[in-house]
């Protein structure tokens, strides 16, 4: 779905800008009046953003923008610019959490157009950057990418490593979705984290690990995604930043769907769910909640569990019913009414079709030919051709308008694999051409072998009968040309010539047929090679996607932790389950710890179980305070350093130590 990736984006970078440290005081500099309700209105912009006022951070960080001068005292200067950083970046992020990206790029067009004295001289990089961001998330690619690189050609103003990390970040999320620039995704993305570490943003550190995580799962590095992924949501809990968190679970859960591996990301999914659940430390925003229930839903729906699906998709349009269509409703509409016109009711398949007629009319580009190719292959199913091949039709000219990196998969094997049933070798070859284009994005390499021996089969089969027909066609005039010689001695002298001509003539055309024979031999030998290195290749991946699963899958610890832990003398048969799941682990920790004490154990075992310090305070019934200090007695009894994690280190003693 269009929104899906574009958000995975959003979020994570308004939690990454959000999280970052506030500004230094002034020391002993007296501070002119304007400049201080400069400072105390963007404090106040601040307050209403973390607190959800999206429309009142909106309003005090424009009237920041418009205050925001370059003072008589060079000792405020950075400080001034910073603030005047701080506000732009704080709108765009207000924009998006609304759901409102083309009022940010209209108001930013304000800006550039006419940019004060203070933005012009000190700023005019960054805002060149966070422009060309914000036009990312209207789909307005060309001047997106333009802007970008104008930002990068614009020489910074200062040494300032917060802003270089800001430009960086959002230029590599930029390039992220043009398929010509994603060598330059990755410089920047690296440059990015750099620059990150160098101003301590441990949430831009966050955003950046989970970007390069994605580009990772594009090319096929599978274990290099998992890793990263999983070190994205590591530092999200370390810093306490649920959006974050969330967000993180969604990106698991996409790449793991993508991956065919349903159940587990089901576990995920419902992690995601479990934080924008926690009241009490998740800041409402609705569009982040509405997309985390999206995505339970669709992983519901691949496990063909449409009730549940449909339950969830009910909460996400309760998120996001006030906010833009294209900000949460079109996907759910586009989820739903997918569901909904494979049913055998009547009435819910009328229903399914209104939802997908409304998305295909209300979307944007993309979203416009997911509805389309739903409603196409419904219609082709149910033998509504002129429909069905009108909508495929439609959606095949959108498809070639749009990036690579956002193709609908299916789509094109859809369309070839109807015109080569209906024998429409013109549209056939159209949509093989195209997609032989979206399989060589490695994203979609998995999906080629099965579809490949389709092609080559029929092609081959095509290809032998017409080679047949050349050689019935040649055969048949050598025949009549015979005929023609015997009947025609009278005439012999005056056509030796002629028929020398024409036997020229024939032989060319035979030795050309042999040729081309020759050639489609030595293509049809070449595609199959290609063909069986694309089926080991496919083999190969599934055989590392399994062991990932087996290597990464989730125990099912529930009943382990319906005991009650509150008493010190933890029962008996706790010990017995959690030593059949991990058999070597309580041996290691002994011979690691020989006097390890029970409230210890019982504690190292509750971390092998991945529960966090909230929810093994609750499960002891003790406070947080007492579970950090058992940590750190702990800690000292480990034979670790100082940097080294505790968690890490006591997952390690599940395996055998011999």
């Amino acid at each position: 779905m269009k929104h899906l990736l574009t958000i995975i984006f959003a979020v994570c970078l308004f939690s990454a800008l959000v999280g970052c440290k506030g500004e230094k005081g002034h020391g002993n500099v007296k501070i002119p009046a304007h400049a201080e309700s400069c400072f105390k209105t963007l404090k106040l912009a601040r307050d209403a953003q973390k607190q959800g006022n999206f429309g009142e951070a909106i309003a005090k960080y424009k009237q920041v923008l418009a205050t925001a001068a370059v003072p008589d005292d060079t000792a405020l200067i950075d400080t001034m610019s910073k603030t005047a950083v701080t506000a732009f970046l704080q709108l765009m992020n207000s924009y998006q959490s609304i759901g409102q990206p083309d009022a940010c790029v209209e108001y930013f067009d304000s800006i550039l157009a006419n940019p004060s004295d203070l933005l012009k001289k000190r700023c005019m990089r960054t805002l060149y950057a966070t422009m060309g961001y914000a036009l990312s998330r209207t789909e307005d690619v060309s001047r997106s990418v333009a802007l970008t690189d104008k930002a990068l050609q614009t020489p910074p103003a200062d040494d300032n490593h917060y802003n270089s990390f800001v430009e960086y970040s959002y230029a590599g999320a930029v390039y992220y979705s043009s398929p010509d620039r994603q060598k330059d995704c990755r410089e920047c993305l690296l440059k990015g984290m750099d620059e990150a570490e160098l101003c301590n943003n441990p949430a831009g550190s966050q955003y950046l690990v989970n970007t390069l995580g994605m580009m990772y799962r594009r090319e096929g590095n599978i274990d290099g995604a998992i890793d990263l992924f999983s070190k994205a949501v590591g530092l999200a809990k370390e810093k306490g930043d649920k959006l974050g968190e969330a967000n993180n679970y969604i990106s698991i859960v996409e790449m793991l769907q993508y991956w065919g591996l349903h159940e587990m990301a089901n576990l995920y999914a419902s992690k995601g769910v479990d934080v924008i659940s926690d009241t009490t430390q998740f800041i409402d925003n609705p569009m982040v909640r509405g997309q985390v229930y999206i995505y339970k839903a669709l992983v519901l729906k691949d496990l063909q569990k449409t009730d549940s699906a449909m339950h969830y998709l009910q909460l996400a349009r309760a998120c996001v019913e006030k906010l833009p269509y294209n900000s949460g409703t079109v996907d759910i509409d586009i989820t739903a009414g997918g569901m909904l016109i494979d049913t055998d009711n009547k009435e819910k398949v009328a229903l399914g079709k209104s939802m997908l007629k409304r998305a295909a009319s209300l979307a944007t580009d993309r979203n416009h030919a997911v509805a389309l190719y739903a409603l196409a292959k419904h219609e082709l199913e149910k033998g509504d051709l002129a429909a069905g091949e009108a909508m495929l039709d439609s959606v095949y000219a959108i498809s070639r308008n749009i990036p690579l990196t956002l193709c609908i998969p299916g789509a094109y094997e859809l369309g070839l694999r109807h015109y080569l049933q209906k024998g429409d070798d013109r549209k056939a070859a159209l949509y093989a051409k195209s997609y032989l284009e979206e399989t060589d994005n490695t994203e979609n390499r998995v999906t080629v072998p099965k579809l490949t021996e389709v092609m080559v089969s029929h092609f081959m089969e095509n290809k032998e009968m017409r080679l047949e027909l050349e050689r019935t066609i040649i055969s048949r005039r050598n025949i009549v040309l015979g005929v023609v010689a015997v009947t025609s001695l009278l005439m012999l002298v005056v056509l030796t010539v002629l028929f020398g001509y024409r036997s020229r003539l024939i032989k060319a055309r035979q030795k050309l047929a042999d040729e081309r024979l020759m050639q489609l031999s030595k293509q049809l030998s070449q595609t199959y090679m290609q063909l069986e290195k694309e089926h080991e290749d496919h083999s190969q991946l599934k055989k590392q996607m399994v062991s990932i699963q087996h290597n990464k899958q989730l125990v099912d610890r529930s009943e382990l932790l319906k005991h009650d832990f509150r008493h010190k003398s933890t029962p008996g048969d706790f010990y017995v389950h959690f030593n059949e799941l991990f058999p070597h682990f309580l041996t290691n920790l002994r011979n690691v710890v020989p006097d390890m004490g029970g409230r210890m154990e019982l504690f190292c075992m509750l971390l092998v179980l991945n529960q966090s310090t909230s929810e093994i305070s609750a499960l002891l019934n003790i406070e947080q305070r007492s579970v950090n200090m058992m940590k750190y007695r702990l800690r000292q009894k480990l034979p670790i350093g100082a940097d080294d994690s505790v968690e890490d280190y006591i997952m390690s003693l599940i395996e055998f130590k011999g």
